[in-house]
């Protein structure tokens, strides 16, 4: 006999499930930080738990696809959050870069304000941020066709489902 499962008791075992993803990549992401901020080491140092991160995301969001269940239709689809997020991980990028190029090349700088260092910071920006947007893009287009397949086959399997 087959055993049911009562659906609040599986949506609640999920959102337990979730909040510890959320968890774990929080603690990844401070990890990464004072690692590089607290112990000046370099990418190396970091590269599993960056690793880490990224492969997870990829997997839930591949995962989710594949299986008809992806959210990015809701989400991403928003040009305007994803270019707000876009530009937001610029920033970030030349922040940390701002620091690194500083403190390695501060001796040629009259002043942070130098001319040439903002310029450096501009160029970094512009092109990360150009960068992170064509990435998005592809990655967003690559999702949603897999999504598109997954929906399909998700009819289908809970089609055979009502029949029987």
């Amino acid at each position: 006999m087959k055993k049911i499962k009562d659906e609040r008791l599986e949506s609640l075992n999920s959102e337990v499930i979730k909040e510890a993803y959320y968890v774990i990549i929080s603690i990844l992401c401070l990890s990464i930080l004072i690692k590089i901020y607290a112990f000046n080491v370099g990418f190396s140092q970091v590269a599993t738990e960056s690793v880490a991160i990224i492969l997870s995301g990829a997997y839930i969001s591949v995962r989710s696809a594949f299986v008809g269940l992806s959210e990015i239709d809701s989400l991403w689809n928003s040009k305007k959050i994803s270019i707000i997020v876009d530009i937001f991980l610029g920033l970030i990028i030349i922040i940390a870069t701002g620091f690194e190029n500083y403190s390695k090349y501060g001796e040629h700088y009259t002043t942070p304000l130098d001319i040439h260092f903002l310029a450096v910071l501009g160029i970094i920006f512009v092109s990360s941020t150009l960068f992170l947007i064509l990435i998005d893009n592809i990655v967003k287009s690559i999702i949603k066709s897999v999504n598109k397949s997954g929906k399909k086959r998700l009819d289908r399997k809970i089609d055979d489902m009502d029949k029987k």
